[in-house]
C-alpha cells in the first residue's frame, strides 16, 4: 500500500518502503526500447542515463535521472510503448511497484495526479530545450552545455576546483552534446587548452565555471 501525508511536493512525501528493492550495477541496462516488465521503478539512489541510438549508431542522451525519478513514468501512466534505453550510470537501488497498483493510487488521489503531471511537464520542457540546442548551437557550445549539466548533477567544489565523484567518458559527453565522440574529444581538448577544464583518464575538473557557462549560453 502506498502511503502519504499532507501535500505532495517530493517523492519523500510518499512511502514506498513496503515494496521490493531491486539493485542495478553501473552500466547495467534497466530497460530497452519496446521492452516493458509491467513494473514501475522508483529510483531511491544512483543515476540513470536515458538515451536512444540513431540509425547511424550515434548515441543521443536525453537526460540523466537522479533519485526520486519514476522509470518509465510515461509508459506506466499512458499505456504506451517504451522508446528509450534506461541504463544505470552508477550503482542504483529502486523500489518496484506494479503498473496497475500504481495507477490505482494515482486515480484515487488528486494530489498525486497533480504531482506527477508537474514532473512530466518539467521533463517535457527540458527535452524541448535540449532539442532546440541541437538545432541552434555549435559543437563547442553543446559540449560546454553538457559539462555544465553534469556539474549541476555531480559537481563538488574542492580548493577552488569543481571535481566529479563519477568518472565521465567522452562517449557520455558526446551523447549529451548530440555529437560524435571524435568531435566531443576535440572540443574537450579545446576547453582544456583554454584552461577552463582539466582532464585526465576518464576524469575531469572544472577550473573556470563562469567561463564555461558563458560558452554554454
Amino acid at each position: 500500500m502506498l502511503l502519504f501525508t499532507g501535500y505532495i511536493t517530493t517523492i519523500k512525501d510518499i512511502s514506498f518502503n513496503t515494496y521490493p528493492i531491486k539493485y542495478f550495477r553501473a552500466k547495467q541496462l534497466i530497460l530497452s526500447p519496446g521492452e516493458g516488465s509491467g513494473n514501475l521503478y522508483i529510483l531511491e539512489s544512483g543515476f540513470v542515463k536515458v538515451y536512444r541510438i540513431t540509425g547511424t549508431g550515434l548515441e543521443i542522451v536525453f537526460t540523466i535521472l537522479k533519485s526520486e525519478a519514476f522509470i518509465p513514468l510515461l509508459v506506466a501512466l499512458g499505456d504506451t510503448k517504451n522508446d528509450f534505453y534506461f541504463e544505470a550510470l552508477t550503482d542504483c537501488r529502486v523500489r518496484v511497484v506494479e503498473f496497475e497498483q500504481f495507477n490505482k493510487m494515482v486515480r484515487a488521489n488528486r494530489q498525486m495526479h497533480d504531482f506527477l503531471k508537474e514532473k512530466m511537464i518539467k521533463g517535457y520542457g527540458n527535452l524541448v530545450e535540449r532539442l532546440e540546442m541541437l538545432n541552434t548551437c555549435d559543437a563547442l557550445t553543446r559540449v560546454a552545455t553538457a559539462i555544465v549539466y553534469l556539474n549541476s548533477l555531480f559537481g563538488q567544489e574542492v580548493d577552488g576546483r569543481i571535481s566529479f565523484p563519477v568518472k565521465f567518458s567522452h562517449e557520455l559527453i558526446s551523447g549529451l552534446a548530440f555529437t560524435t565522440r571524435e568531435t566531443a574529444s576535440r572540443k574537450i581538448e579545446e576547453l582544456n587548452t583554454k584552461k577552463i577544464i582539466t582532464t585526465g583518464y576518464n576524469n575531469m575538473q572544472i577550473l573556470n565555471l563562469e567561463a564555461l557557462k558563458r560558452i554554454a549560453n
